[in-house]
């Protein structure tokens, strides 16, 4: 293993609009080996209103690193048998509809159980991070949905859902608050005296960052967020208190985090990559165990080299500044002599197929990827910007990154017109391409109002004439913009909020007044005309 220098590090993190390096936000970062601090860089800016530098005892929110917090929370009180893990949710929560409610609380922890990301119903209906939504009333939408987006333990989406109704649970079978439980069990007993879970945004807390996104590449705002959140991302810490937790994870005295690490075996007997609350892949062929946390402005990492012993921790007050990338720069100069994934070139004439058609879909699952060459490298795009892709084989794509539910791509048959979805489970999902799906009376039937039962909330189509605008009036908090595209299938995005989204709606074949949506967490929610 070689090591890095406090310089080594700034030369591989994004640098700061020319002029502005000594008014911008930054991160505060650490290298451990074993227990010992091999390298901590704090740099940047924890408020650029005032000029404060971030320390190792700047407060961040850590955002969904929080979730392996909670699921030691419900492994512990299982232990004492205040909970079973593996008994279904509405066991606890008895609101909950039957479809959902069957999920066990493994299914949650491991994102395996199909309930939908309520951060993203919230936004179907309006509403989002910027809307001041309570965790009152997030249970609420979590026990109004009536179906998931797959059969519970068949396949994984993360969802921010299970985690919401997890800390439910565990505040009514421990008797006190989540944040208190967690302070008795974990923070207070290992001196993290700067971390603490928050639920609401209000609260005066001593040196927390502010938050920041960045604009047009050169413009901050401060990240805009009023939404509730619990065990699915409100902790809030510093690097001083995240190196203990480190060598708290390492030692594991009582034995949790070996349980959290253990990934999920999906129904088809197919093991997958996610834990409980933690993610265990491989980089490389070294074994890591990680979780990413991202709140607008605000972006984490605790990534942790197994065989190596190596851990690295990232803290960002910065959306420019992503955690997961510069460790993965990092990793390269640490550990230079593990070998690269194994890359080929596409097959020339398969590849050039998948590319003229761009889009391709399944109009059962309304699954779609968007292929492209980018900078001379392939590339995919869901419901969001392109992402690299590798090529293990002539015909084989797969996602260059960690926690697609999408395991690769068989492009052998585009020629044919299918490229077929090799999943994370051990099943395939055929795509033809979304050009050669006929129009039908599609695009006449989207104008109107729809009504979502599970969101209780109307999404309001105008006319093709005025280029099918978009309301959302429980809430208003986007501005829509919508795309027509091929098959009659219309595309709504937002990319000017905190947590751009974009979302594909589809009038369902055969019934006029049924229209069905899929997201980048959400898949086939029902609309009804009115």
């Amino acid at each position: 293993m070689h090591s890095l220098t406090e310089q080594d590090i700034l030369d591989l993190l994004p640098k700061a609009p020319e002029g502005q390096a000594d008014r911008w936000p930054g991160s505060a970062m650490a290298i451990l080996r074993g227990d010992d601090v091999q390298t901590m860089l704090c740099h940047g800016l924890a408020s650029v209103e005032h000029r404060v530098a971030i320390t190792d005892t700047t407060v961040f929110r850590i955002a969904s690193v929080t979730k392996h917090f909670l699921c030691a929370a419900v492994v512990i009180l299982a232990d004492e048998g205040k909970l079973d893990i593996d008994a279904p949710l509405v066991t606890y929560l008895p609101g909950m509809q039957p479809i959902p409610g069957s999920a066990t609380l493994r299914q949650a922890m491991t994102n395996t159980s199909g309930i939908r990301d309520h951060l993203e119903l919230w936004y179907i209906a309006g509403g989002g991070l910027q809307v001041p939504h309570r965790l009152r009333d997030s249970i609420r939408l979590c026990e109004r949905q009536e179906d998931t987006n797959f059969a519970p333990g068949s396949s994984y989406l993360y969802s921010n859902a299970n985690f919401l109704l997890l800390s439910k649970i565990v505040e009514d079978a421990a008797g006190q608050s989540l944040a208190s439980f967690l302070d008795e069990r974990f923070f207070t007993p290992l001196g993290m005296t700067r971390t603490a879970l928050r639920a609401v945004h209000h609260e005066v807390v001593d040196d927390l960052a502010t938050p920041y996104t960045v604009r047009d590449k050169t413009m901050l705002e401060r990240g805009r967020m009023t939404t509730e959140i619990w065990g699915e991302g409100a902790i809030q810490s510093c690097l001083k208190d995240l190196v203990t937790w480190a060598r708290y994870v390492r030692a594991d005295p009582d034995g949790i985090i070996a349980r959290l690490k253990e990934p999920a075996v999906y129904t088809s007997g197919v093991t997958g990559t996610y834990g409980l609350g933690l993610r265990s892949a491989a980089w490389r062929g070294m074994a890591t165990v990680s979780h990413t946390g991202l709140w607008p402005g605000y972006l984490t990492e605790f990534l942790r080299f197994e065989d190596a012993d190596v851990t690295l921790i990232c803290l960002s007050n910065v959306n420019a500044l992503d955690p997961w990338t510069v460790h993965r720069k990092m990793a390269e100069k640490l550990f230079p002599e593990a070998p690269e994934p194994t890359s080929v070139t596409p097959d020339a004439t398969a590849w050039a197929k998948v590319c003229e058609a761009g889009t391709w879909y399944n109009p059962k699952t309304l699954d779609w990827i968007r292929f492209a060459e980018v900078d001379a490298k392939p590339t995919m795009a869901t419901f969001g910007e392109p992402a690299p892709l590798i090529c293990p084989e002539p015909t084989l794509l797969a996602p260059g990154f960690d926690g697609s539910d999408y395991a690769g791509f068989d492009i052998s048959t585009a020629a044919q017109g299918t490229v077929t979805i090799r999943m994370c489970h051990g099943g395939t999902t055929p795509l033809v391409p979304l050009s050669s799906l006929p129009e039908g009376a599609a695009r006449a039937l989207l104008p109107g109002t729809w009504y979502c039962r599970e969101t209780d909330s109307k999404l309001i189509i105008g006319s093709p004439d005025a280029g099918f605008p978009i309301d959302t009036p429980a809430y208003r908090g986007h501005d829509w913009t919508s795309t027509l595209l091929d098959g009659g299938m219309l595309m709504i995005e937002d990319a000017t909020g905190p947590w751009p989204r974009r979302f594909w709606l589809k009038a369902e074949a055969g019934d006029p007044d049924t229209l069905v949506m899929t997201g980048p967490r959400v898949r086939r929610l029902v609309f009804r005309r009115l």
